[in-house]
């Protein structure tokens, strides 16, 4: 399955905790109005079947059946102000995989050549 999940590339590019780079607050408002009319802007721009109200937390998670709870991060846009407390919902969790994800790569994803696996699949 995908999850699609908002970033601070939905509203402004390179952001961090406390504006971004091309964000300018004469002609754009304040970066807190910003960051805060975000949530919003991404639920218009892409319709989600769960409207989940804490977008703008640091983290936040679901179940997929009795098989999964993926738990997502954000550390951009919102940064760090308090400790991740993920740890008690990992403890209390009776699913099979638990899987932390991020937006940020963290290593060099290595994927299959595709036209040359249609190729021969194709010969």
């Amino acid at each position: 399955p995908r999850i699609a999940m908002w970033g601070y590339h939905e509203f402004v590019d390179n952001a961090w905790k406390g504006g971004a780079y091309n964000h300018n607050p004469a002609t754009q408002g304040t970066w807190s109005t910003r960051v805060a009319n975000a949530p919003q802007v991404y639920r218009e721009y892409m319709p989600m079947y769960n409207q989940h109200s804490k977008l703008l937390e640091v983290w936040w998670n679901f179940s997929l059946a009795d098989l999964l709870n993926p738990y997502v991060l954000e550390f951009r846009a919102t940064a760090c102000d308090k400790l991740l407390d993920y740890i008690n919902y990992i403890i209390k969790s009776t699913v099979d995989w638990q899987v932390a994800t991020t937006l940020v790569l963290m290593a060099r994803l290595q994927c299959p050549e595709v036209r040359a696996h249609n190729k021969i699949m194709a010969e």
